[in-house]
């Protein structure tokens, strides 16, 4: 069963770690794109628009041990999703995804983590902890939905002995089910499908990229005065070698403040 599951996933399992806030913490991670957009869960980052953020990204790739700088785009606490870029020139192998229709209460599933002994990343190794479906739930019935996703939910009982949020939840029969957010003493799973992991990532994009040529438009009547100029192309010459993480509306306005009224 762990082995079935452990190839569905294969060289996409992941462990993080992060430095924020003066706190380090380590969580597992799934790579869900070839360009290494990593999924996890949210639960143990702070508020992305933290003033006090600052936080420092490592990913290492279980499978192969290879380790890469990250940076994290969005940690989004009403799906309990955070996305994480990896650093990494060459393309990442990506997991195999499941489907939720197939699936009967009392299936087998599999939730993967990384157990880190040492409280050093290189020691991390994968963990693959057996369990059982439940059923797919609603948050809207608990007056939980929000518009990012659909407000659905995963229930499966998984017996661990280590933390498993932020790992996926596998089917080993078809592959990743959704990521998992939340894990209680009774050994109850609560996991996000991945069809509103993916659904969270694309508005994440999609308001990234509006942000970014919102800005750009705005740069443009100003490229002609040689000192503010200069210094925005500078910072236009960055923004496209970065990553785009999601700007809230106050980042966004400070920002056009420090470059604006300040160049």
């Amino acid at each position: 069963m762990k082995v079935a599951a452990g190839n569905k996933i294969y060289q996409s399992l992941v462990c993080i770690a992060v430095r924020q806030g003066g706190e380090k913490f380590f969580l597992p991670g799934t790579i869900i794109r070839s360009d290494g957009i990593v999924a996890t869960s949210a639960s143990l980052f702070s508020c992305p628009n933290s003033k006090e953020l600052s936080e420092t990204v490592d990913v290492k790739v279980l499978k192969t041990h290879a380790t890469y700088k990250g940076v994290l785009l969005d940690a989004d606490f009403c799906s309990n999703i955070a996305f994480v870029k990896m650093m990494s020139p060459e393309p990442q192998t990506v997991a195999m995804f499941g489907n939720l229709d197939k699936l009967h209460p009392g299936f087998w599933v599999v939730a993967a983590s990384c157990h880190v002994q040492h409280n050093i990343l290189c020691y991390a190794e994968p963990i693959y902890s057996c369990g059982s479906f439940g059923s797919v739930a609603n948050k809207i019935a608990n007056g939980e939905s929000h518009s990012r996703t659909s407000g659905a939910f995963i229930r499966a009982a998984v017996a661990t002995h280590v933390d498993v949020l932020g790992g996926p939840l596998i089917d080993p029969e078809s592959g990743v089910l959704g990521v998992i957010y939340s894990c209680d003493n009774f050994y109850r799973v609560k996991a996000t499908p991945i069809v509103d992991v993916f659904k969270n990532l694309e508005r994440l994009e999609k308001h990234s990229i509006e942000m970014y040529y919102l800005f750009c438009s705005e740069t443009v009547a100003l490229t002609t005065m040689s000192s503010v100029g200069n210094k925005i192309l500078k910072v236009l010459r960055v923004l496209d070698r970065m990553v785009l993480r999601m700007l809230s509306k106050e980042e966004f306005r400070v920002l056009k403040m420090l470059l604006f009224h300040g160049a």
